[in-house]
């Protein structure tokens, strides 16, 4: 259990996550990185000295972290919904169909059937900090370079709401000089619940170019801020994550005061836990799959 006050800070492969308390305010950080596997992030140290190293040496390794799916988009979806991936988020979802319906079946809450937008009746982990009185914001890094290629808007603060129509082709399938945005690497784009309120999405939906100001201080940071760099610097040309389309062991690197640095844990971990642990940490209930009892949030066995 992660205590008021204390700081949390952890990092994975495909999700990188900073996490703290200043002055009791919680802050949570999500910064994803992309399409490496355990063997190449922390078999060849060399390859990135400052993940593999320095970071472990300040925290803990976190061996037996899975993705949830092997494309992109499932991944994302699952880490910040509970949602497990579709056979159209498996295939990174290069048209934003929607799912034909609202229906979800079992006790966790699954959407029945097949597509990649889902509709507003189900909720992520946005939607639950927004109906608890908190802030929170996406950050993604070259959206509104080309506002034309991914369809944002112009708000008094930046580029703000890019993702592709319902119904048509994603064009941030491909970078382009000068924008690298990918939509498929925003989880809550895929959320009705995000974007269909044109002034909610455009207030929690945001370029990089808000990052520095965001962090400036305390009060104007939100208490859960998802950061994803564009595809020149998230290690996207890195080989895929080793595993089965049912998604890869790829590790994870947590660093806080309550752990003991040179930490080593091999207990089963993934994207399910990921979302748990940071509901836990803002003390909201757990969503989708993060709530099937096999399911743990990060324990005893990483905090002190």
């Amino acid at each position: 259990m992660v205590t008021a006050g204390r700081w949390l800070l952890a990092a994975a492969v495909v999700p990188l996550v900073l996490a703290g308390c200043t002055s009791g305010t919680r802050h949570v950080w999500v910064i994803e990185l992309e399409n490496q596997g355990y063997a190449q992030s922390f078999g060849a140290p060399s390859a990135d000295p400052y993940l593999a190293r320095t970071l472990l040496r300040r925290g803990a390794l976190l061996a037996g972290y899975y993705a949830t799916g092997h494309a992109s988009a499932g991944n994302y979806i699952a880490q910040v919904s509970g949602q497990a991936p579709s056979l159209g988020t498996q295939a990174d979802c290069p048209l934003w169909v929607p799912f034909p319906g609202h229906l979800a079946a079992g006790p966790y809450h699954q959407l029945l059937g097949e597509g990649c937008v889902y509709p507003a009746a189900v909720p992520t982990l946005g939607s639950q900090l927004s109906a608890a009185g908190r802030r929170w914001a996406a950050y993604l890094q070259d959206m509104g370079n080309d506002p034309g290629r991914d369809r944002t808007v112009s708000t008094a603060r930046g580029p703000a709401c890019g993702h592709p129509a319902t119904g048509s082709a994603d064009r941030t399938e491909r970078a382009e000089p000068g924008d690298q945005y990918a939509a498929r690497h925003d989880g809550f784009a895929f959320f009705r619940s995000v974007t269909a309120n044109p002034a909610y999405c455009a207030a929690h939906i945001l370029s990089f170019r808000l990052l520095p100001g965001d962090l400036a201080r305390a009060s104007a940071t939100p208490a859960f801020s998802f950061l994803a760099p564009s595809l020149c610097n998230d290690g996207h040309d890195a080989p895929c994550a080793d595993g089965t389309p049912g998604g890869g062991r790829i590790g994870a690197v947590l660093l806080s005061p309550l752990i003991r640095p040179g930490t080593v844990s091999t207990a089963p971990y993934n994207h399910y836990s990921l979302l748990r642990t940071i509901e836990d940490i803002f003390g909201l209930p757990h969503l989708g799959d993060a709530a099937m009892p096999q399911i743990k949030s990060f324990g005893t066995d990483v905090f002190s």
